[in-house]
């Protein structure tokens, strides 16, 4: 159910029908994969974590970006704890005038080259979630944004998204090194593209994303677990713009569209050090 809708002031916000699918807890719901097992991989030394627990967005240090109330906490179903975070998106959601739709969080940018850090979070995918298919759309769930002063037309360096060539997929794409920006417009190298496995809706994912931040492929580095499960192998590859760095955001990013759908996110975790094991 719907525990509160947001205002900009409470640092969150869309109404819009709860859901009703799943349950809370940290058992997951629904079938396939390993969704119901604990969480196996955590990060260490844990240096920021977004739970939502608190009953509000102030986890996060910069004005979400949504339109109208996009962006709500719920307390079913949730991956651990008290509350998760909706995030509903529908037609001309555009809350800051780019020609996308979004609903998201984002944080003060704090990792670059060098840094080897790890990420954790989970993921419901709602009966109702519908995402982008075709030439030159995208449904984003989360991703780490350039500075914006540095390249600010650039796509994201690393994305963890919706494969657009089936709208089924998850993916995990890579790009680094100096883009070309001219005349408004940035023109970047996908250096990483990795298509995971189709979502079963109406039950969590639990990913566990490790990354060497640099511009130089032979420095940068991706490691990518789902529900424990190692699905992109250590790989070498650029994962940052040159000179920058990075700022998280989760939530829903998507090319323009005449659906409204919705995600939820729990549990978004940062470290500094591998697993016990890693």
């Amino acid at each position: 159910m719907v525990l509160a809708d947001l205002d900009a002031s409470s640092r969150g916000g869309r109404g819009g029908a709860p859901p009703t699918d799943g349950s809370g807890g940290r058992t997951g719901s629904g079938t396939g994969g390993s969704a119901g097992a604990a969480i196996v991989l955590e990060p260490g030394a844990i240096t920021w974590r977004s739970s939502f627990d608190i009953g509000d967005l102030s986890e996060w240090d910069r004005d979400p970006q949504f339109v109208g109330s996009g962006i709500t906490l719920v307390d079913s179903p949730t991956r651990s704890g008290a509350f998760a975070a909706q995030f509903e998106v529908g037609p001309g959601d555009d809350p800051i005038t780019n020609d996308d739709e979004r609903a998201e969080l984002i944080r003060t940018p704090f990792e670059g080259e060098g840094t080897s850090s790890y990420w954790a979070w989970s993921t419901f995918f709602p009966s109702d979630f519908v995402a982008a298919t075709g030439a030159h759309q995208w449904t984003i769930l989360v991703h780490w944004v350039a500075d914006g002063d540095l390249y600010p037309d650039c796509r994201p360096p690393l994305v963890v998204d919706i494969d657009p060539a089936d709208g089924q997929s998850l993916r995990l794409l890579t790009r680094g090194g100096t883009p070309v920006v001219s005349g408004g417009s940035c023109t970047t190298t996908t250096t990483g593209r990795f298509v995971l496995e189709p979502i079963v809706r109406n039950r969590w994912y639990d990913f566990f994303l490790w990354v060497v931040w640099s511009a130089d492929p032979a420095v940068g580095r991706v490691r990518l677990f789902l529900d424990g499960r190692e699905v992109v192998p250590e790989t070498a590859v650029a994962t940052l713009y040159s000179g920058s760095q990075v700022s998280p955001k989760l939530g829903l990013y998507r090319s323009p569209a005449s659906t409204t759908t919705r995600v939820i996110h729990d549990e978004l975790r940062h470290g500094s050090e591998s697993p016990e094991g890693f």
